[in-house]
C-alpha cells in the first residue's frame, strides 16, 4: 500500500507570505528537506496539497506564483524528492468549492487511484484546516508549531519512528499540569513548575533515563508550594 505525506505549502514548505502581493519566491521552513529525505528512505510519498486563493487575478497573478513554484519543485528535486501530486485551489473563500482544504475535492482522485496505507501516512500543514483535511480524509494530521509537532524534525520523528509518546494535562482548582513524555527520543528535558529545586530534579529524570521529558505546571504558590509538587 502507498504511503503518503500530503503537505501544504505556504507555511509547511515554504515561509508564509504575509498578504498574496508579497513575492512569491520564500525561504524554505526550517528542517523541511532533513526531514522528507528520512520520509522517504522510510518509503514515503510526497504529494502538495495548497489553498491559493485568488490565483489568477490580480492581486495573486498565476504567471508569477507559477514561475516560483516551478522553482521551488526544482529545488526538492536537486535534493532527491520529489512530489507525486502537486494539487492547487485557485479558489477563493467565498466560492465555497468543493476543492479548497479543508474539503478534499483536490485529492479524491488521488486518493482512490489505489490502496493507501492510512495508518502511517498523514497530513502536514501549519493550520488548522490542515489537520481538518487529515481528519476528513482519515489520516493523522500534523500542525507545524503545535505541540508535540512543532517541526519538521519532530514530525519525521512521530512517523518514522513511531516513538512511545504521551502527553497528559490536567486542570485542579490548584494546579494546572501538562506532561509530555516520549521514551524513544533524548532530548534535553524541560521542567517549568515555578519552584526552581523541583524543576532541576524532574530534569534529572529525563537526562539521565536517556527520554525526552517536558513538565509545564501553573500552580498555587502563593499558597503553599505541596500542592505542586504533590499534583505534578
Amino acid at each position: 500500500m502507498r504511503r503518503v505525506l500530503f503537505v501544504d505549502r505556504d507555511g509547511t514548505l515554504v515561509a508564509e507570505r504575509k498578504s498574496l502581493a508579497e513575492p512569491v519566491e520564500q525561504p524554505l521552513v526550517a528542517g523541511v528537506i532533513p526531514a522528507l529525505l528520512r520520509l522517504k528512505a522510510a518509503g514515503y510519498q510526497f504529494v502538495i496539497v495548497t489553498n491559493q486563493p485568488g490565483l489568477g487575478g490580480a492581486g495573486n497573478p498565476r504567471g508569477a506564483f507559477e514561475q516560483a513554484d516551478e522553482k521551488l519543485l526544482a529545488l526538492f528535486a536537486s535534493q532527491g524528492i520529489r512530489f507525486l501530486g502537486n494539487f492547487i485551489c485557485p479558489h477563493l473563500p467565498e466560492a465555497h468549492c468543493s476543492c479548497r482544504k479543508p474539503a478534499i475535492g483536490l485529492v479524491r482522485d488521488f486518493v482512490s487511484s489505489g490502496p493507501l496505507d492510512r495508518e502511517r501516512s498523514a497530513v502536514v500543514g501549519d493550520r488548522d484546516t490542515d489537520v481538518e483535511l487529515g481528519r476528513n480524509l482519515g489520516l493523522r494530521g500534523f500542525k507545524l508549531g503545535a505541540p508535540g509537532s512543532e517541526t519538521w524534525e519532530a514530525i519525521a520523528h512521530a512517523l518514522v519512528d513511531r516513538p512511545r509518546a504521551a502527553t497528559v494535562q490536567r486542570r485542579t482548582k490548584e494546579t494546572d499540569i501538562r506532561v509530555a513524555v516520549d521514551l524513544d527520543s533524548e532530548a534535553e528535558p524541560s521542567a517549568k513548575t515555578g519552584l526552581g529545586f523541583f524543576d532541576h530534579m524532574l530534569e534529572q529524570l529525563g537526562k539521565h533515563g536517556g527520554f525526552k521529558l517536558d513538565v509545564q505546571c501553573a500552580g498555587d504558590l502563593h499558597i503553599d508550594e505541596h500542592h505542586t509538587v504533590e499534583d505534578v
